[in-house]
């Protein structure tokens, strides 16, 4: 399993990202007990910023299979807004 990824530019100028997991023989599945999640479908859309001149706005949706637990500290780090803080503040709408 491996990630397979297209990246285009619409015709309105936005940066569109599309992911997905895909099998491959030369990457089968592990059998050292590590899982690999499955991302069923993942998608970043990227374009100027109509309330922040020079920057740019971000919208980013994913679905996957983790495949196994998740610690607890993982999620929760996740639910408080990671992206916000690595990515900068989200324009209020």
């Amino acid at each position: 399993m491996l990630l397979l990824s297209h990246k285009t530019v619409l015709p309105d100028g936005k940066l569109l990202n599309v992911t997905r997991s895909v099998t491959h023989p030369d990457c089968p599945e592990r059998t050292d007990g590590v899982i690999r999640m499955e991302v069923g479908i993942a998608g970043m859309l990227c374009y100027p910023s109509k309330l922040r001149p020079g920057m740019c706005d971000m919208l980013q949706i994913g679905g996957g299979d983790p495949k196994g637990s998740i610690p607890k500290s993982l999620i929760n780090f996740g639910a408080s807004g990671w992206a916000g803080r690595t990515l900068g503040k989200p324009a209020p709408h």
